[in-house]
Formats: structure tokens, sequence, C-alpha cells
């Protein structure tokens, strides 16, 4: 009986788990283990798996002692938006077929990415039809993924745009930094 008592005891302390209320009324229990920009956290305490979500997403933090964290949510300006996203982009992303970084500029409330190797081109992220989710890749690499519509020589066409980055969580940064800016621009058109 008191083997039985102290396996439940342990098994009690492995399966405890935090949860995280999204801003989207969902609740996952999970181990959350940094917060900072993004909130890193496993889904499983044995996984080597780690996950990140952005700050935005979250509303509270309940950790399994009993104290919760309520997350804040600044309303970013517009050029606010624009020059974290400027921020990140600059220093986190690379052209999806190259190891080329990405460098990012604002025309006309355009976003305009060059990279070293001479192509250029113009998004407007005002304009966004849909968020994708983060893609993994091999070697921690992961992708940020959505639609927008594309300047083709004047003419504007809907495309995927993807960013390369070197790991998940500075795409979750990434990503957040799209929603923001976009979020930023239907405020700012209403």
């Amino acid at each position: 009986m008191k083997h039985l008592i102290t396996l439940l005891f342990f098994t009690g302390i492995v399966q405890a788990q935090d949860i995280i209320k999204t801003t989207y009324k969902a609740n996952l229990n999970v181990k959350v283990l940094a917060v900072d920009q993004t909130i890193a956290y496993k889904t499983d305490v044995n996984s080597a798996t780690i996950y990140y979500i952005a700050k935005s997403e979250v509303d509270e933090i309940l950790y399994e002692n009993g104290t919760s964290t309520k997350i804040d949510h600044p309303v970013l300006t517009l050029e606010e938006a624009k020059n974290n996203l400027i921020t990140l982009i600059n220093a986190y992303a690379y052209s999806t077929d190259s190891r080329d970084k990405l460098s990012a500029t604002f025309e006309e409330n355009k976003l305009k990415l060059s990279s070293k190797s001479g192509a250029n081109a113009r998004y407007n992220i005002a304009v966004v039809t849909r968020f994708d989710q983060i893609s993994y890749r091999k070697d921690n690499l992961a992708f940020v993924n959505f639609w927008t519509v594309k300047d083709n020589r004047g003419n504007w066409e809907k495309t995927k745009l993807i960013l390369k980055t070197q790991n998940f969580e500075q795409a979750t940064l990434l990503l957040d930094a799209f929603i923001q800016l976009n979020k930023a621009f239907r405020r700012e058109k209403s």
C-alpha cells in the first residue's frame, strides 16, 4: 500500500501542469518553461520538444503551484507595429530559397523585402486573407506563412509570403508582428 501511495504521489508530480488561457478561449495544459517575448512550453514534461506561443495570444497563465500571471496586451500604433516588424525581419528573416538575410522597409504602407541577391518584392500587409500556422523543418528551421497581395509590375496579385527563420521562437515573434501590423492597419482604416 505504501508503494502505491508513493507511485500516485510521483505520478501526480510528473503530470502536474500549468494552464495557458489563450485569447481565443482555449486552455492549453502544458508545462511553462519561460515567459519572455514569447512563452516557451512543453506539452509533456518528458518531451524534448519545446513550443512557443506569442504573448499577444495569451490572456493568463495559471501555474501548477496555484499562482497566476495576467498578460497585458498593449495596442500598437501603426508606426510602432511597422518598426517592430522591420526590426524582427532584419534580425531573423531569410529568403526561403537561399541563405540570404532579408531586409525590410516600408514604402507608402507597403512592405518592401530585399535580399542580398538583388531580389525585391512589395507586399500589402493590410490585405492578408489568411495567416497559416508556422511550419517546422529539420535542423530547427521554421517558416512563417500567410496569404497576402504582392505587386507584380503594377498589378496586385494574391500570393503566399513565406519567410524562413532559424528557430520556432523567431518564427513566432515574426508571425505575431505581422498579425499586430495587420490589426493596426485595420484600426487605422476604421
